[in-house]
């Protein structure tokens, strides 16, 4: 996310910056309260809209994946390289409705999605997509395509 040292980087002009955010990035960028960022000016939002917890979870357990609720749990990703989450990240994991939180927008929102994604659904993506708060918004589908182009 942004910080306020990369806002008064030279040639940053803090009234017109947009998030850019893909895969699972498109959830920690939602989950970080976009509404409240008054310096954000549009979102464009690559292959993670219409996430689904459970989906996402199941992944990791069909790659042979431990869930560990209590402590350090490792997950492959598709990359094959591995990422540690806390105890901490279930929860809050558990707890994301996208539904609920793109109501909530009103900055402009440009949302990208390939139809072969084998993580979200195209189906999820319109229901979430439609949720989208702001009245300048845009759904790009890409057919015979997997999001990460």
């Amino acid at each position: 996310m942004l910080l306020p040292g990369q806002i008064a980087m030279p040639g940053c002009d803090p009234k017109r910056i947009g998030i850019y955010a893909m895969s699972f990035g498109v959830s920690t960028a939602l989950l970080t309260n976009l509404t409240n960022l008054t310096n954000i000016r549009s979102l464009c939002l690559v292959g993670g809209i219409g996430f689904r917890p459970k989906r996402f979870i199941r992944r990791f357990i069909d790659r042979g994946d431990k869930i560990n609720r209590k402590g350090e749990t490792r997950l492959t990703r598709s990359s094959g390289k591995t990422m540690i989450v806390q105890k901490d990240f279930w929860p809050s994991l558990e707890s994301l409705h996208q539904e609920d939180i793109v109501s909530n927008l009103t900055i402009p929102t440009f949302v990208i999605h390939g139809e072969n994604d084998t993580y979200v659904l195209t189906s999820d993506v319109n229901k979430v997509y439609h949720r989208i708060g702001s009245n300048l918004k845009k759904l790009k589908i890409y057919p015979r395509c997997r999001t990460r182009f």
